[in-house]
């Protein structure tokens, strides 16, 4: 919505009760601010925990740790999600590393880690039938050394060409199967399981169990067979 501003008011910016006001190319705009999907949810919730946990570490560490993760972030060419021209900061690699091992149980790292074992290159595939859904993996990885982390979204129409954003974090595989039965899991977190006309959108990556390294999402979408 296009606002008419007076003499005494001439620009309006940031929140207010819901509404964003910024300038457009057309003048002044009101909008709506949306509000997330389920912005309480367990899993929300946990992730939110565990990244201010991580942040209250970094001001702990000492300036040294802090310049280590700067380099680490440089030496392996971390750049931003939404920007592959600008890297990580030290502070950013140190969050992502380390909230990923709370989710997994495992504990944070202080010091960076550059002499881990190479990732396996892994694909993957996502196989649904009724009532199972398994993860098969071209290669078997080495427990103890990296393991996989699965994410899902909940059934969706077959009429849905886009993956919804609200992925789950279904599991961390440590097995070294090459087919994998995540059915129990997904359903512990959807509390449903795909049907015909339905199918769901994956992502997969293998992480490194000491340093936190990762490979890049690799991502599907399947229906029930």
């Amino acid at each position: 919505m296009r606002l008419q501003l007076s003499a005494l008011i001439n620009r309006m910016d940031g929140s207010l009760n819901g509404t964003t006001f910024q300038q457009g190319l057309s003048g002044q705009i009101a909008r709506n601010k949306p509000r997330p999907r389920n912005p309480q949810t367990a899993s929300q919730n946990q992730q939110r925990l565990f990244t201010s946990t991580i942040l209250r570490r970094w001001q702990y560490l000492t300036l040294a740790q802090k310049t280590s993760w700067n380099v680490y972030a440089a030496y392996f060419q971390k750049y931003q999600k939404n920007n592959n021209k600008r890297l990580c900061s030290g502070q950013s690699v140190y969050i992502d590393i380390n909230v990923t091992r709370l989710l997994h149980q495992l504990t944070p790292i202080d010091v960076p880690v550059y002499n881990a074992g190479r990732l396996t290159n892994t694909t993957y595939s996502v196989e649904l039938t009724s009532g199972t859904l398994h993860l098969l993996i071209s290669t078997s990885i080495v427990p103890q050394t990296e393991f996989i982390q699965l994410y899902c979204t909940p059934p969706v129409s077959n009429g849905i060409l886009s993956p919804p954003n609200n992925y789950r974090l279904i599991c961390f595989i440590s097995s070294n199967s090459n087919n994998y039965n995540f059915t129990t899991y997904y359903q512990a977190v959807f509390n449903v399981l795909p049907t015909t006309n339905s199918h769901i959108f994956w992502k997969a990556r293998n992480i490194d169990f000491l340093s936190g390294l990762y490979l890049p999402w690799q991502k599907g979408v399947n229906s029930v067979i």
